[in-house]
């Protein structure tokens, strides 16, 4: 009688674990793509996009970019801090969500370069507009910020 029990919760949580995924939204087709921009709220100019979508160490830019990524076959987004450091977003819930704006919460993944992943949650707020990305968000000054970003291309 163990054994059934086992097997029958055991396929409860897959169940429950595969039906919580087919729930999930991909992300909107206009926010595809790799986006860059700048954490200490500078406008971002064609120029640093280009050389920062490229890598490019010039003009401290490892110190200075965020990078947004969001995948056209996912559900999740990645945000990259320094060149280096990971957020993963997976989303729980939106608020907003259309073609061309979307708003929620989600649990993230933060994997820095040679330290101790993390977890936490988080809300998000992002929009595209005319081909740039723009992020709600508190800034370091604990203000309501919005950080414009140009997509990288090919």
């Amino acid at each position: 009688m163990k054994y059934v029990y086992c097997n029958v919760m055991i396929l409860a949580g897959i169940l429950l674990s595969n039906s919580a995924v087919a729930n999930v939204k991909l992300v909107p087709k206009a926010f595809h793509g790799k986006w860059v921009g700048f954490h200490d709220g500078t406008k971002i100019t064609q120029k640093d996009a280009t050389k920062i979508c490229r890598g490019s160490y010039d003009n401290d830019y490892q110190n200075r970019a965020w990078i947004w990524i969001f995948d056209s076959k996912k559900s999740s987004f990645r945000s990259v801090m320094y060149y280096e450091d990971n957020y993963i977003f997976h989303p729980k819930s939106y608020t907003k969500y259309s073609a061309n704006a979307i708003k929620g919460s989600a649990r993230v993944l933060f994997q820095p370069v040679g330290g101790k992943e993390e977890a936490f949650n988080d809300k998000f707020d992002f929009s595209v507009k005319d081909n740039k990305l723009y992020l709600k968000h508190i800034s370091s000054k604990k203000k309501l910020a919005t950080t414009i970003f140009m997509k990288c291309t090919k």
